[in-house]
């Protein structure tokens, strides 16, 4: 089990449990009231919220923010209290079990799978309307216009009478 000595007072702290969010909240909580400072000082000192460090000295998950913000409310507590050091040094707050972002289930994977699907659906629909459209109308558009010659001046030349004629 190992200890550790506040250098300010003879009061130990036990590290030896599994580093989580509670024992980093205990740690601080301890520190905390070894330097008679109440919670509500501690955030006027730190301009934080006194509702955010209580949640952070019980562990209380729930009432905080996401892991990265928790992270930098605990260094800049634990620098306040000076106990920064012993943090760093037994790697309790790297290795903190913090809020973790929630598992899909494969339900819902296969949900957004199904989503994504339909933009997919509906583009690959639009192209073939567009391309059968297309198709169809090409022959008709050729024979219409097939033998149609439009010269320079505005007369049509058609294949059956060589004759010109003005539109």
């Amino acid at each position: 089990m190992k200890n550790i000595e506040d250098q300010n007072s003879n009061q130990k702290i036990d590290l030896s449990i599994k580093p989580s969010l509670e024992r980093v909240g205990k740690l601080l909580k301890e520190a905390r009231q070894s330097k008679n400072i109440s919670s509500k000082e501690l955030s006027e000192i730190l301009r934080m919220g006194e509702e955010q460090i209580i949640a952070i000295e019980n562990g209380q998950e729930d009432l905080l923010p996401e892991k990265v913000f928790i992270k930098g409310m605990i260094r800049r507590i634990s620098e306040k209290l000076g106990v920064e050091k012993k943090i760093e040094k037994e790697g309790v707050l790297e290795d903190t079990l913090l809020k973790s972002p929630p598992q899909h289930s494969n339900d819902s994977k296969k949900e957004i799978q199904h989503l994504l699907t339909i933009p997919k659906l509906l583009t690959l629909s639009g192209i073939s309307l567009i391309t059968l459209l297309i198709v169809v109308s090409m022959p008709k558009l050729i024979t219409k216009y097939r033998y149609r010659i439009i010269p320079y001046d505005g007369s049509v030349i058609s294949p059956s009478s060589k004759e010109t004629s003005k539109n």
